[in-house]
């Protein structure tokens, strides 16, 4: 059987309206069903599979309401909630893969059940361990199921007081020495100083920040940022997301 593209798939029972994944027992069980539609289509598009809620297009619960939920329940690990999904007492407004569908705010399965990641400098040490040598490797750890559910796939968001870049979560030092002996503010801190100065003098764009940079170093070294922060922190912060 040659089954239907995913998002072709996808945009079909989308048309239906179905509430959730009990009418879909039903509807795959009546012969209004395609014969190209799977009836098990979670197997079939594993590689594009995301959950019940984004196949049938039916609405989630907001991430709030899905982790005061969730948190609820006493969950301790992935392998945990795995089971409680197939278990068939999640409610199907709640994702499967709640990583995927509130990718803007998830901070981890840590966060997301409510238990409490390891600290900080414990953290590092383990990623120090690893020896990553940059921000894609550490994504393709993150996405394998080896990272231990108590570290955070986005330590900058649950680190924030400690943060000082991937360079020093990685233990590559590179990073981290050229902010210390430069004495700047953690980038964090930095990150505020330069949205007030876009804000103050109304840059909008990397051209006109590199152009005030130059003309402005006095400044730049009385507030204790440097004027290419994206050589003096980490690759992913560029200008783009201090705007954000």
């Amino acid at each position: 059987m040659t089954w239907r593209p995913f998002e072709e798939a996808r945009k079909f029972t989308h048309s239906l309206k179905l509430n959730g994944k009990t009418e879909w027992e039903v509807y795959r069980k009546s012969d209004k069903k395609p014969s190209d539609m799977p009836t098990n289509p979670q197997q079939v598009y594993k590689k594009e599979w995301i959950d019940w809620g984004d196949f049938l297009g039916t609405d989630n619960r907001s991430f709030e309401d899905a982790r005061k939920f969730v948190r609820k329940l006493g969950l301790k690990n992935r392998k945990d909630w795995g089971q409680y999904c197939k278990s068939g007492k999640k409610p199907d407004d709640i994702p499967n893969r709640p990583d995927a569908h509130y990718e803007k705010e998830w901070k981890g399965y840590v966060d997301f059940f409510g238990t409490e990641p390891r600290s900080f400098k414990e953290a590092r040490k383990f990623v120090h361990s690893l020896k990553f040598k940059g921000k894609t490797e550490w994504r393709q750890y993150c996405t394998s199921g080896k990272k231990p559910d108590d570290i955070p796939s986005q330590p900058q968001m649950v680190y924030k007081k400690e943060w000082e870049g991937y360079g020093d979560w990685f233990g590559t030092g590179t990073i981290a020495i050229q902010v210390r002996s430069a004495n700047y503010l953690p980038w964090p801190e930095a990150k505020i100083v330069y949205r007030r100065l876009a804000k103050k003098y109304g840059i909008k764009h990397d051209a006109q920040f590199v152009k005030f940079a130059q003309t402005h170093k006095k400044l730049f070294a009385d507030l204790r940022i440097p004027i290419r922060p994206r050589d003096a922190y980490s690759k992913e912060m560029v200008w783009k997301r201090m705007k954000k």
